[in-house]
């Protein structure tokens, strides 16, 4: 996902929390609050509300299916520590905008699902590569951020059901 789109996503899923505002002051107080507030409120501000916008958009994504199977998703998961942070950044923004601001259980468990389903398509996938013995990519990385996602999506499950 690109970070372009980052304040429209933004206003579309907080913007309604600041009614009077426009254009850029809406666009900006609505990445402050998905960043956990202003900088000087000892948040990260609206760079922290796009980074998690762009991170968790770009891991649901992949596990969802845009990068199944193709160089970028074996090149993504072949970093395990890429996916740990891209995953911190997909249970914040689920946390943060859906739980927290916007109350959609629903929506959260939606999101939960499609990427439950992409993990379960990246382990096929992981499978037929252990089976094609393909020696140009680190298996052992790549299942080590498989388990990463599915820690992440039982968190996650968790999150939703304490609610």
């Amino acid at each position: 996902m690109c970070a372009a789109f980052a304040g429209p996503i933004a206003v579309a899923l907080v913007g309604s929390h600041f009614t009077g505002l426009y254009g850029s002051a809406l666009t900006s107080a609505s990445l402050a609050l998905l960043g956990g507030g202003a900088l000087a409120a000892g948040g990260a501000g609206m760079a922290g509300g796009a980074a998690v916008i762009v991170g968790g958009g770009t891991i649901l994504g992949m596990a969802a299916g845009g990068a199944t199977g193709g160089a970028l998703s074996n090149a993504l998961l072949s970093s395990p520590e890429y996916i740990i942070s891209e995953c911190a950044k997909l249970k914040t923004a689920i946390m943060k905008i859906l739980i927290v601001y916007m109350n959609d259980v629903t929506q959260a468990k939606f999101i939960l699902n499609e990427y439950n389903n992409g993990i379960s398509e990246l382990e096929a996938e992981f499978v037929s590569m252990q089976n094609e013995k393909d020696f140009n990519v680190d298996l052992r990385k790549i299942k080590q951020s498989i388990k990463y996602m599915k820690i992440t999506y039982e968190d996650c499950v968790g999150l939703i059901e304490r609610c």
